[in-house]
């Protein structure tokens, strides 16, 4: 796991013998072309 990156790290997040929990904040997802012309791009992402 000494590889991973956060796009978009949450405030709170703990990783211990190699499970992550996270605490996503609110109003925080991945949303593209809604019909309201709403987009979001704020949610958590941890990868390699």
């Amino acid at each position: 796991m000494n590889q991973m990156k956060w796009y978009n790290e949450p405030s709170t997040w703990n990783e211990q013998a190699e499970i992550i929990s996270v605490n996503a904040g609110g109003k925080t997802d991945f949303w593209q072309k809604t019909h309201y012309h709403f987009m979001r791009d704020n949610g958590n992402f941890y990868y390699q």
